[in-house]
């Protein structure tokens, strides 16, 4: 057996849970009363009841001991280290962490409410860094993703033995994009020096919103003096995550950059176990 040299780390929390707890979310008395009564009564939420309360905390330990052990352990072969409502900690390989975060993002909504979101820390580490030091990077990578404007957000890092950190932060909908992206690279469709290139231009302007138009012309000239093209991914895929608004010319050129660290470190040990 041949592990990675890597492995990561994965903490995620519920958002806005004290809202939740205080009834902010219920539904208006509206939706439930149909006889014509005072119309600023109708506007308002709920109480938060016992009963609504109990249903609430139902609904979390539902999705901690039924839903998150069945998707870390058994479908993205992690190790739980603890889920707790909201709370969830495991550890688990390279190439599940992020397919292994977005489903668990989305089991959470669907058990609790379409409203509800959880953000997430991701910490890509070598097995020899001290798992002390690596629970407080992946701490700090889940309270960066919780300081989003709308929160429902991934902070991903991703720290080489020789103590190189990159981290990137987005919403949960460019995840499909960066999944995609890896595999893109593992199967030679992207050019694989692109992430580099890219990220000496952003290092070079500064991470600036009032040029990305510059480095979007920039981003656009690299890819197609490059042999390998996929126009349709790139203008449909690639230009659309640069383009939207929460993320920043240093976070995307850091998400190409873990795209592809992650696409290396899963083919190397695919290779291996061939080899064996």
């Amino acid at each position: 057996i041949n592990p990675s040299r890597y492995y990561a780390l994965i903490q995620m929390d519920g958002d806005n849970m004290g809202k939740w707890l205080m009834g902010e979310f219920n539904a208006q008395l509206k939706r439930i009363i149909k006889d014509e009564v005072d119309k600023e009564l109708l506007e308002k939420k709920l109480p938060m009841t016992p009963s609504l309360h109990r249903m609430f905390s139902g609904k979390l330990s539902k999705f901690a001991l039924e839903k998150v052990p069945k998707i870390v352990e058994e479908k993205y072969y992690g190790k739980l280290v603890y889920a707790g409502g909201d709370d969830v900690l495991a550890l688990l390989p390279v190439d599940t962490v992020i397919p292994c975060a977005y489903e668990l993002q989305k089991s959470f909504k669907e058990v609790l409410s379409p409203k509800a979101s959880m953000s997430a820390g991701i910490l890509i580490v070598h097995h020899k860094y001290p798992l002390y030091l690596a629970l407080a990077e992946v701490n700090d990578a889940e309270k960066k993703a919780k300081n989003t404007t709308n929160k429902n957000a991934f902070c991903i890092k991703f720290l080489t033995h020789s103590g190189n950190l990159k981290e990137t932060v987005g919403s949960w909908k460019i995840a499909p994009f960066i999944m995609e992206l890896i595999v893109k690279i593992k199967e030679n469709q992207f050019p694989d020096r692109l992430p580099y290139e890219f990220a000496r231009v952003v290092e070079e302007l500064g991470n600036n919103q009032s040029i990305k138009e510059i480095l979007r012309l920039e981003l656009k000239r690299l890819y197609y003096r490059k042999e390998i093209k996929d126009k349709k991914f790139f203008e449909n895929k690639v230009l659309k995550v640069f383009d939207e608004e929460d993320i920043t010319p240093e976070d995307f050129a850091n998400l190409l950059l873990i795209a592809r660290a992650i696409a290396k470190e899963s083919r190397q040990n695919l290779l291996q176990k061939v080899v064996i």
